[in-house]
């Protein structure tokens, strides 16, 4: 389907462009535009990996869940919920959802061998999460 996000974005920016050739622009409106340009531009390197990013982590966020969260309090075990595979919004809302359990169950670990070995697991998800994010 055209213009696609990526079209779009592209034709934004050369929107901005032109405007920002016009010599009528106070100093405070060029500095706007250069920060929307900035922000357009950073869209536009990062949409399209948001969905694998964020499909995998979540696999990967309910692995961990699967197995440390029973150490906390079975009821935070994520149910299987089915998300439509290219719904992005969906799927960011789901990577939200189990952030916040993952968020509970860190902070219910007891202090024993078992969640000492569940907080580590998580910090490395965290680490390699914040190292492969996109944006």
């Amino acid at each position: 389907m055209h213009p696609t996000v990526d079209e779009q974005l592209t034709g934004a920016l050369r929107l901005l462009d032109v405007l920002q050739t016009e010599d009528e622009l106070s100093p405070a409106g060029q500095e706007v535009l250069t920060n929307v340009r900035r922000l357009l531009g950073k869209v536009q390197r990062s949409w399209a990996a948001q969905l694998p990013f964020h499909t995998a982590d979540n696999a990967e966020l309910t692995a961990l869940l699967v197995r440390t969260a029973p150490l906390v309090d079975p009821s935070l075990v994520p149910a299987d919920d089915v998300i439509p595979p290219l719904d992005a919004v969906a799927v960011a809302t789901r990577n939200a959802q189990l952030r916040a359990l993952l968020s509970q169950v860190v902070t219910g670990l007891p202090h024993t061998p078992e969640g000492d070995a569940a907080r580590a697991a998580i910090a490395d998800h965290l680490r390699h999460r914040v190292d492969t994010d996109p944006t």
